[in-house]
């Protein structure tokens, strides 16, 4: 059985070049969880620099900030 390995990559691309390394030298599965915006999403869908098995964009399995209920908030703050 290979070992799986997961990466949480943000803007911060030191951790993408260290799965980049780490491909190199270990025979595993890579998995990442990427947390950035829409702008920067289309490298990683596009990049074949590692080979992720699977890859999830954190922003897009979050929920919308635009249903808050404003009066609810007002009303809790009072």
């Amino acid at each position: 059985m290979r070992d799986k390995i997961l990466f949480y990559l943000d803007n911060d691309l030191k951790q993408f070049c260290l799965s980049y390394y780490l491909q190199n030298k270990i025979d595993a599965d890579f998995f990442s969880i990427i947390d950035t915006t829409d702008k920067p999403k289309k490298f990683f869908e596009d990049q074949n620099f590692v080979d992720f098995k699977k890859i999830w964009f954190l922003h897009d399995h979050t929920l919308p900030t635009s249903d808050i209920d404003m009066n609810y908030l007002k009303s809790f703050e009072e």
